[in-house]
């Protein structure tokens, strides 16, 4: 796959996300984990949470219907650094690595995203490596200080609406799933309004736009074979940057030079 080039100053990245499911030793409990993980993860990401999922059960008879919540259960442990800026997950069907604003480069975080894999392998003992997921959120601040515009000017992607000169778009949300044929993965691609601009990004009375790009596979690895995951993360990144680059118009891109 060619890859396109992406120089970018001021990348509108905000997370990017790495999400490897596997499957897990029979009986594998995540609780069982709780003292390893910390062990592993803590020194270097001390900030510390747990995720945790709830199920719900409803009952339906001659009388009004009931619920019934369950009690909680540990989804993820969560491990943040200091700073705030990075986070790994060591979580019952995988294992998961965020990495927050500022986001330097791919290849710059390879190194450590490998020693954390390493650390969960003792610390779970997963069996094989499922699905991989490259998954990354951009906020888009359009400097067009409440004028009326065209979204066609900035995304490639956005929707239409019928009678434009009419209607102002005050709020919308598009989504598409697609498969790439040449490589067999699954793309998730997400355009939508933003209701406030967090703050640093963008000016006063910007349009905020997030820009949700997700490319997805399943790779049927054994764990340990470390050489087959960072290669499909790579070529992931190679598609991910292709959609990126391919979805927005020439203005939208000169924002970020």
């Amino acid at each position: 796959m060619q890859e396109e080039k992406l120089l970018l100053k001021n990348a509108p990245i905000v997370e990017a996300i790495i999400d490897i499911d596997c499957d897990m030793p029979p009986g594998f409990q995540i609780e069982a984990i709780k003292d390893v993980a910390d062990k592993a993860f803590g020194a270097n990401y001390p900030i510390k949470t747990i995720q945790n999922t709830f199920s719900m059960q409803m009952t339906f008879g001659s009388g009004p219907s009931q619920s019934d919540a369950s009690n909680p259960e540990v989804h993820a442990y969560r491990f943040q650094s200091a700073d705030g800026k990075q986070i790994v997950q060591a979580r019952a069907n995988g294992f998961t690595f965020n990495r927050l604003k500022p986001y330097g480069s791919f290849d710059e975080y390879i190194p450590e995203i490998k020693s954390l894999w390493s650390s969960y392998l003792a610390v779970a003992c997963p069996i094989l490596v499922r699905t991989i997921k490259l998954r990354y959120l951009n906020m888009i601040a359009l400097p067009v200080s409440g004028k009326r515009f065209e979204m066609e000017s900035y995304f490639k992607i956005c929707p239409r609406i019928p009678c434009e000169e009419d209607l102002l778009v005050n709020i919308f949300a598009n989504h598409m799933l697609c498969t790439d044929t040449s490589t067999g993965h699954t793309i998730r691609l997400a355009l939508a309004t933003l209701t406030k601009i967090p703050d640093g990004i963008g000016k006063d009375g910007d349009y905020g736009v997030i820009f949700d790009i997700e490319v997805s596979s399943q790779l049927d690895s054994e764990p340990s074979d470390w050489d087959s995951i960072v290669l499909m993360l790579q070529e992931m990144r190679i598609l991910k940057n292709r959609l990126f680059v391919r979805s927005l118009t020439e203005q939208c891109l000169k924002l970020f030079q």
